[in-house]
């Protein structure tokens, strides 16, 4: 990494261009994943509304940031249906400790410049 705190950051909708990410960029982008342990959907939601159209590595980590709160939502509530038979139970624990491994982690990657795909996301956006 340089002295300046910027990498090099591949568009998705360029493939083979590169663009430098700065501080501002991978604060954003840790900022989106980090949103979504306290607000839930709505804080990546509302920060890639702002930042999506400034920022490709802001879309690409709001992006992914929001499809995993989707997909927590939708575990969450598959637990409270499964409550019934105490399998729920198990099911919320386990998807709460999906919740901060798979928000720690890719936040982690925004600040450090990269790329991450979250594996149990459901890509809703693409």
């Amino acid at each position: 990494m340089s002295s300046d705190y910027s990498s090099p950051f591949e568009s998705p909708n360029e493939p083979g261009h590169t663009q430098e990410v700065t501080q501002d960029d991978r604060n954003m982008a840790l900022l989106c994943h980090i949103l979504g342990l306290l607000t839930n959907v709505f804080g990546p939601l509302i920060l890639w509304i702002l930042m999506k159209d400034k920022s490709p590595f802001v879309d690409f980590h709001g992006k992914q940031a929001i499809n995993f709160q989707i997909t927590l939502i939708l575990a969450y509530m598959a637990s409270g249906v499964m409550m019934c038979v105490y399998i729920g139970i198990l099911l919320a624990m386990a998807t709460f400790a999906i919740q901060v491994i798979f928000t720690i982690l890719p936040a982690m990657k925004a600040y450090e410049g990269e790329r991450y795909v979250i594996p149990v996301a459901i890509p809703f956006l693409r």
